[in-house]
């Protein structure tokens, strides 16, 4: 027990948080486990390790593995952490006293793979925390229908979107269900224009300038966010192409 207490001090001074460090090293004990069985090793709360886990995510501490329909988390070794650390420690060495090196125009992204609905509001989460005015949403509507058992989420998501002054345009497949959403552009602060019935769309696609999240609600309800500003820009461009054709 006190050998354990001494790890944890050792990964909260190379920045990663009591609870996540806790979690963490239940992870490395048992290799792999379900978020739930990692917070039972590690004598969290289920909600306290969900937020751990993505710190740990943030840290390059935890990857997300898929076994059949089994969703499990597994733990960076120890040893990849600690490499990483050195190197940032020597990086920051080597540039005391030293002019800084100008910087690299290759941004990294951020990529990160939620699931279901949790995963939906996060996205939304962060599209909202993003500043943007103005996002853009690709769909088949119908896709949802079903989806959301918690029915709250969505008329939750509109009405932060309209609480915050956002505007949205949207481009969706025509099917009576999705007319009968466009009847609600005017008081939802959006503008839609409709795809042929036959048009496939394999997810659906929401993005703005400084990220896109494309969600796969049928598909374990997958949700893959991706924040980069060029790519975000670089979606958006080719939904600007698809709305003018469209116009």
């Amino acid at each position: 027990m006190e050998k354990k207490k001494e790890l944890v001090a050792d990964l909260h001074a190379l920045g990663m948080g009591e609870t996540a460090a806790k979690l963490y090293l239940a992870l490395v004990e048992v290799g792999e486990a379900t978020l739930s069985g990692a917070a039972k090793r590690a004598g969290l709360p289920r909600t306290t390790a969900d937020y751990a886990v993505r710190e740990l995510r943030n840290l390059g501490a935890v990857v997300e593995v898929t076994h059949g329909r089994h969703k499990m988390l597994k733990a960076t070794p120890p040893t990849t952490l600690l490499d990483e650390a050195r190197s940032l420690v020597s990086s920051i060495a080597e540039r005391d006293g030293v002019a800084a090196a100008p910087k690299s125009p290759f941004r990294e992204a951020t990529v990160e793979v939620l699931h279901g609905p949790a995963g939906f509001r996060e996205a939304w989460r962060r599209l909202f925390a993003s500043g943007v005015k103005e996002y853009a949403i690709l769909t088949d509507a119908r896709e949802f229908l079903g989806y959301m058992r918690e029915h709250d989420i969505l008329e939750e998501i509109v009405a932060e979107k309209v609480k915050r002054g956002l505007r949205s345009r949207q481009i969706t497949v025509d099917s009576d269900y999705a007319r009968g959403v466009v009847k609600k552009d005017a008081s939802e602060n959006r503008e839609t224009r409709l795809l042929p019935s036959w048009a496939p769309i394999p997810c659906t696609e929401i993005m703005c300038e400084k990220l896109a999240a494309f969600i796969l609600p049928r598909r374990e309800g997958l949700v893959f966010l991706i924040e980069h500003a060029e790519f975000g820009k670089a979606r958006l461009a080719s939904f600007d192409a698809l709305w003018g054709e469209l116009g």
